[in-house]
């Protein structure tokens, strides 16, 4: 029994309706957390505030600190985007089956 004909049994299409269910689930909610964590993160170092120049007077550890959360940030962000493009070529390629 090849592949396709077993896929399109009965048992075999539930199979595939339940995981297309989980992937859409998992691609709302990798993308939900990838939104929030792009919005929470801070813009690049060449901010307006130094053409007025106003100075940032942060001590070091205060400077350690905010660029080991926002580089967490990054590489949470990261992850959840390579998930969700997982879970988006995966769901398509079941997509061919059905």
């Amino acid at each position: 029994m090849d592949i396709i004909s077993a896929l399109m049994s009965t048992a075999g299409y539930t199979f595939l309706v339940v995981l297309k269910i989980i992937l859409l689930v998992a691609m709302f909610a990798t993308a939900v957390i990838s939104t929030v964590l792009v919005v929470m993160q801070k813009g690049g170092d060449g901010s307006i505030s130094a053409l007025s120049g106003q100075s940032n007077n942060d001590t070091f550890y205060g400077k350690n600190k905010a660029k080991s959360k926002e580089r967490l940030q990054r590489k949470w962000t990261v992850i959840t985007s390579c998930i969700l493009a997982v879970c988006c070529v995966l769901f398509f390629v079941l997509e061919l089956f059905m």
